[in-house]
């Protein structure tokens, strides 16, 4: 049994290139939650939600092994480009519930200064990651003095990296749960979420004139489109209401029933996946719980 943090749980996205034609979701919004309709997603958003659903939830289900075969779901790792703190890298998996890495609060990362790669070089920018997570004399390390002093680590990043500017340097923080509205939640408030955004969608809709809730309604699978148009309306007023649909109902809904999975997977006590199938999806031992070396075991 493998464990792995709500966040890099939201991480997993549907590979459209090996989906393809082979699993429609359309007509199909009753297998994305139990309680209510939710018609919001296209095919591969709501494709992508089913196979987490099915990963935590039904692994009993005929398109399990399927899933991991024609790898339709996985976890893409970014190239390291060198202009951030903390290089990217695969996602860890853990064989302890316990284990302090599968706890730990939050991830943190910032943007290099402006023009650090070019003067210092890609050894300078490894030399600093060392740096950056390596305990000193009072035994805290330069990042965490980041977290709790911004000004004292910018103060001895400008005496050591003398020929970069560090005043405009910010820390970035993403909660190990996932979004960090649901740090804290229960399923049984993760389901009042579901139920809240429902509600605030439909009144919404009712506040809209007829044509714009009309078209909100026919381009709600679509909102990431750009330049569609509905009779009657301009085509930015049309991209003003989906955007707003976007981003005040569909991105948190769609955090919210990723969520819901994971909580249901946490408060019923169900088996997590294997390391095997982990693996297989892109993710990578723990540096502590399982005995391998990784500077980070987020």
């Amino acid at each position: 049994m493998a464990y792995i943090t709500r966040y890099n749980f939201s991480r997993m996205q549907a590979n459209r290139h090996a989906i393809g034609k082979g699993l429609m979701m359309e007509n199909q919004e009753q297998l994305l939650y139990p309680h209510r309709i939710i018609d919001w997603f296209n095919d591969l958003e709501a494709t992508r939600l089913f196979l987490c659903k099915v990963l935590l939830l039904e692994q009993d289900h005929a398109l399990f092994t399927a899933m991991l075969g024609k790898h339709w779901l996985k976890i893409i790792t970014p190239e390291d480009d060198f202009t951030h703190a903390v290089a990217p890298k695969k996602p860890s998996y853990h064989i302890d519930v316990n284990c302090s890495a599968l706890h730990t609060p939050e991830f943190r990362d910032f943007e290099l200064p402006v023009g650090f790669l070019e003067t210092y070089g890609v050894q300078g920018v490894q030399a600093f990651r060392r740096w950056l997570h390596q305990p000193h004399i009072d035994g805290k390390k330069p990042i965490d003095v980041f977290a709790n002093d911004p000004q004292r680590f910018k103060t001895k990043c400008e005496a050591l990296w003398t020929r970069v500017s560090w005043h405009g340097v910010v820390l970035n923080r993403r909660q190990n749960s996932g979004v960090h509205l649901f740090h804290n939640y229960s399923l049984a408030e993760v389901s009042a979420h579901i139920d809240g955004l429902l509600a605030q969608y439909d009144q919404w809709l009712d506040s809209l004139q007829p044509m714009e809730r009309d078209a909100v309604v026919a381009f709600k699978r679509r909102s990431s489109q750009q330049g569609l148009s509905f009779r009657g309306l301009d085509t930015e007023r049309v991209s003003e209401l989906l955007a707003h649909f976007k981003a005040q109902f569909k991105v948190p809904m769609r955090e919210a029933l990723l969520a819901y999975y994971y909580q249901t997977a946490t408060e019923s006590r169900m088996d997590m996946v294997s390391d095997n199938v982990l693996e297989h999806l892109g993710f990578e031992p723990c540096g502590y719980c399982c005995g391998h070396s990784q500077t980070d075991a987020w």
